[in-house]
């Protein structure tokens, strides 16, 4: 199941990870916003609402939404963990999904750990 410390969790792995370009600025877009959904399907994805008074740095040049980076982990699950950011028309943080596999085959696993990065993919040619 899904919850509040997961997500916080996963927060601050992600604000800290080297293989995170826009980490720094992450960690900004998470204290700015407020979770506004929860994921219920067994995977550890959140959606983030931030204010349009938030004076942010956008992670994703601003004017197109949807996901700009992803992030794979080996685990020790039944197969890779996969973290795909999402950002808003402002190229601020707008949810990321957490999941088991690419295809978020499986639940996530209650506990687990990541080993090495298994690749990083900006999925647009202008994330920063």
């Amino acid at each position: 199941m899904n919850t509040l410390e997961k997500v916080s969790a996963w927060a601050e792995y992600l604000a800290a990870h080297p293989n995170v370009p826009f980490r720094s600025n992450l960690r900004a877009h998470f204290a700015a916003g407020n979770i506004t959904r929860l994921c219920e399907c067994g995977c550890n994805s959140f959606d983030v609402e931030i204010p349009d008074s938030a004076n942010l740095e956008p992670l994703s040049p601003p004017g197109r939404g949807g996901m700009f980076f992803e992030v794979n982990f080996e685990s020790d699950a039944e197969a890779e963990l996969a973290c795909l950011f999402f950002v808003d028309e402002r190229g601020y943080l707008s949810g990321i999904d957490v999941t088991c596999g690419g295809a978020n085959h499986s639940p996530m696993p209650d506990r687990g750990s990541l080993g090495k990065v298994l690749w990083v993919h900006p999925t647009r040619g202008d994330a920063v």
